[in-house]
């Protein structure tokens, strides 16, 4: 009778991944790679690319006006998302201030702030502190 070491016996329990196998993983693995890659790029363009129309929204500010796409049209818009807690925010305040200054007589120009992500009473205290009209 013939003895059969240790080791054969580990090398024939082995299973062997067929060569098509690890070719199919090695697909499946990049194919999931581009897929994630095309999300990403996605989102990083955002939903309006240049020379697209953008969608048309509706807001209301704190006085109560109401701004829509019939007060937008044929004007140049600037939309600008700012918070009371924004350090960057409180420096560009007085800039943006000085252009709507300056452009508001001509009309064709319209200064949209978004506050994002701040309450209401942080927000009013963050117009008054910069004379934000």
């Amino acid at each position: 009778m013939e003895e059969i070491s240790s080791e054969q016996v580990e090398q024939s329990s082995r299973k062997v991944i067929p060569r098509w196998g690890r070719i199919l993983a090695w697909v499946g693995l990049f194919s999931l790679l581009v897929v994630v890659a095309m999300v990403l790029l996605r989102n990083q363009q955002g939903p309006v690319a240049i020379g697209q129309r953008p969608p048309s929204f509706t807001f209301t500010t704190f006085d109560g006006k109401q701004y829509g796409p019939a007060e937008m049209s044929g004007k140049v818009v600037l939309v600008n998302f700012w918070a009371s807690w924004c350090k960057p925010c409180e420096q560009e305040a007085p800039d943006l201030q000085s252009a709507w200054e300056y452009y508001q007589p001509r009309g064709d120009v319209l200064f949209l702030g978004i506050a994002w992500t701040d309450t209401e009473s942080a927000s009013l205290a963050y117009i008054d502190r910069f004379k934000i009209t």
